[in-house]
């Protein structure tokens, strides 16, 4: 992607959320769903899944960046698939984790990711969708202790924080996993 559209997209996109911090339970709604995202003139809603599960776990932690930064540094490490057509890339995350000092494991296997998930403070998920010619989708996990439940933000088609039954996760379904 040139340099010049990754600007413009930040311009244009950081403009249109000029002051927004909130948790994104939804990709599609509002002024989020508006952002462009990657050279093929994409909106987030479209295609924006990764970037906005990316933003909703690193609030999570504490390491609170802007989406349309979050959009800009997936832009110029190469990470949206296709242009942005099929949104972000499930492996490339890897690179914005280490450039920003992120300490993350990344699981391929489920079976593994599950066993793993308790020690999680939150965890990206990327799996198809329920048909896989509709590609994958990005969403993420946290336990929540108060009501012993696995929450989910951003999942599919929520337009808030749903519970998540961990047996969702199942291996035909499953690409991969970071847990922060």
């Amino acid at each position: 992607m040139k340099k010049a559209l990754i600007e413009e997209h930040f311009r244009s996109n950081s403009a249109a959320l000029q002051g927004f911090g909130d948790y994104i339970y939804s990709q599609a709604a509002g002024k989020v769903g508006e952002l462009l995202y990657g050279s093929a003139g994409k909106r987030v809603a479209q295609v924006g899944c990764g970037a906005v599960a990316l933003y909703n776990a690193l609030k999570f932690i504490g390491r609170d960046m802007p989406l349309p930064e979050i959009i800009r540094e997936l832009e110029r490490l190469r990470a949206v698939r296709l242009g942005g057509r099929f949104g972000t890339r499930a492996l490339t995350m890897r690179r914005f984790f280490r450039l920003h000092g992120v300490e993350y494991k990344l699981y391929l296997s489920p079976n593994r990711f599950k066993e793993a998930l308790p020690r999680c403070r939150i965890a990206i998920v990327c799996s198809f969708n329920d048909r896989i010619l509709d590609g994958m989708h990005f969403f993420c996990v946290y336990y929540r202790g108060s009501d012993d439940t696995y929450r989910a933000i951003n999942y599919k088609y929520s337009t808030g924080e749903t519970v998540f039954p961990i047996e969702k996760i199942r291996r035909e379904r499953f690409a991969a996993a970071y847990c922060l």
